[in-house]
């Protein structure tokens, strides 16, 4: 839930790994659309995906964020949230809730 709207999130492939003694969470979700996602979709794909696996396995978990994927599989363009974090793809997914919220 995102500012009171439902968001969800189906990740193909959920995994946990261990590096340096540090238990870590990483998800793939493979996505597709008739000549694929714009970078902007596949980034609130991203984002909603790390913001998934934050709420349900951060208690127990750290996320990777270079592990937490969006793959569109018609384009072949993999996004990971450390992209976002790095600012170098900013994702729009706040702004789109927001106007979805005045609507409802």
């Amino acid at each position: 839930m995102l500012k009171k709207l439902p968001l969800y999130a189906k990740p193909n492939h959920v995994f946990l790994f261990e590096d340096n003694g540090v238990k870590k969470i990483g998800a793939i979700w493979f996505v597709a659309k008739l000549d694929g996602f714009t970078q902007d979709e596949l980034s609130m794909i991203t984002d909603i995906l790390y913001r998934y696996l934050e709420l349900n396995y951060s208690d127990s978990f750290e996320v990777a964020t270079n592990f937490c994927i969006a793959f569109d599989v018609t384009t072949i363009n993999i996004l990971s949230y450390a992209q976002l974090g790095n600012k170098r793809i900013k994702s729009p997914l706040i702004e789109l809730v927001n106007e979805i919220n005045q609507y409802i």
